[in-house]
């Protein structure tokens, strides 16, 4: 039986002159091709865009004419923050937007993306979050955030594209026992068969199910933790509650979809569209072996992406994998760390809920909140000069509801914000063990 979702989706892809179907069919027979062939195809696909980005983007106006990877350095967030414009193509026809990191580990990345480059990213996706037999039109559903400040119109232009595309977002950047009832009757309302959603608040979820007595959704076919570095031992915590396979995926807000666990539980890189390389202790870079991430995304023309240092540690020695995929693998990786602050009501605040208030609502360049105390936080903020003294009031008057009447909460202007040891900007600083979660009756 033809699935109506899937010709409804070409058809609104049509529309937009985005290739996601194509796309997405090519790149599900390549992952079974020889591995030569495909990456002689990868290959192919980086030598065109190094010829791009030497002719056509200003930020490598120096380099050779015919260029080799080699010649191109590393780009930090720090670069595309600062000289980002100089990073856009000359010729830019069409329609454009942009997409912002969540800045979970900093100041967010402006990153502009073309109809092409956003084809890539949305089948490299599916290809991945489908691993082991799923389609992808099967529902998903998210333990994500969600805007607050959406307007009617936004709201149902939301609803109507969860319902369309099969993919539901619940806001989960805080929990507590009231919003761990709530996610839970949304998965038992909607039977997904994929659960994802950032590591820490798929963990404070399960703590809170736990001690409510909820039961898991027997539908789910996978768990896909993701933005942040799953442990072993989250890993087998989520499995416990869930009861089905944890699968993980691993990309960014710049880039997309970069690797995806599959079935095996072996990491698979997206080769068609990114190249990836470590930098070594030795300060050289590599194709294997364990360092800093480079990522080449070989889909976006319009901003290129070369040697684009995310931070991350991994190690990116083959591991052997007999799914039959084609694509590459490697070994594993150290994502991005998020901390809570555990709150004195019994609610769990996530880091990315503070970087996603201030990176969206504050003019602020850095800022760092440090819980000292079961109650008590302290937060240090690296204004802009639009920052005025209003707008302490103001954070006040956000944060207070949210963190309880107990919390007391200072706010500190300063100059900058010194990197804690081993360079980690981290935005939540809890010098607190977390909370054994409360009993519920």
């Amino acid at each position: 039986m033809m699935d109506w979702r899937w010709l409804a989706w070409t058809a609104y892809f049509r529309t937009r002159s985005e290739s996601v179907i194509p796309l997405y069919r090519q790149m599900n027979r390549n992952q079974w091709r020889e591995q030569k062939e495909l990456l002689t195809v990868c290959s192919q696909r980086l030598d065109k865009l190094l010829h791009h980005a030497a002719h056509e983007v200003p930020y490598y106006r120096n380099l050779p004419r015919e260029p080799q990877l080699a010649d191109f350095p590393s780009l930090t967030k720090t670069d595309i923050q600062t000289r980002g414009v100089e990073l856009h193509a000359k010729r830019i026809t069409g329609r454009t937007w942009a997409t912002t990191s969540s800045g979970s580990t900093g100041e967010p990345t402006r990153v502009l993306l073309d109809p092409q480059a956003h084809s890539w990213r949305t089948a490299t996706g599916w290809r991945g979050d489908c691993f082991g037999g799923l389609k992808p039109t099967d529902r998903f559903v998210s333990f994500w955030w969600s805007s607050p400040a959406l307007d009617w119109r936004a709201k149902l232009q939301s609803r109507l594209r969860s319902w369309l595309f099969n993919r539901h977002i619940f806001d989960s950047l805080a929990t507590d026992a009231n919003i761990a009832r709530y996610l839970h009757q949304a998965l038992i309302s909607l039977q997904p068969a994929v659960l994802y959603g950032f590591t820490s608040n798929l963990i404070a979820y399960v703590r809170f199910a736990r001690e409510l007595r909820l039961k898991p959704s027997h539908a789910l076919h996978k768990v896909m933790p993701t933005g942040e570095h799953t442990t072993p031992q989250h890993a087998a915590e989520l499995e416990d509650y869930f009861g089905c396979p944890i699968r993980q995926r691993y990309g960014c807000a710049e880039v997309g979809d970069i690797a995806h666990q599959c079935e095996k539980g072996t990491w698979h890189i997206h080769a068609e569209h990114v190249r990836l390389e470590v930098l070594g202790e030795d300060g050289h870079i590599h194709d294997r072996g364990c360092g800093r991430l480079l990522v080449t995304c070989l889909s976006n023309f319009t901003m290129p992406l070369i040697r684009y240092d995310l931070g991350d540690i991994v190690d990116l020695t083959p591991a052997p994998c007999d799914c039959g995929r084609s694509l590459p693998t490697f070994t594993s990786i150290e994502g991005r760390a998020v901390e809570f602050v555990y709150c004195p009501n019994g609610r769990w605040i996530s880091s990315l809920m503070f970087a996603g208030y201030f990176h969206k609502h504050e003019p602020v360049r850095h800022f760092r909140v440090i819980q000292d105390a079961p109650d008590h936080i302290h937060i240090l903020i690296v204004p802009h000069s639009s920052f005025s003294k209003g707008r302490k009031r103001k954070l006040l008057e956000f944060f207070s509801p949210l963190l309880g009447e107990q919390m007391r909460i200072s706010i500190e202007q300063v100059s900058g914000i010194a990197p804690l040891p081993g360079k980690k900007n981290r935005l939540v600083l809890n010098h607190l063990d977390p909370p054994v979660v409360p009993r519920f009756t």
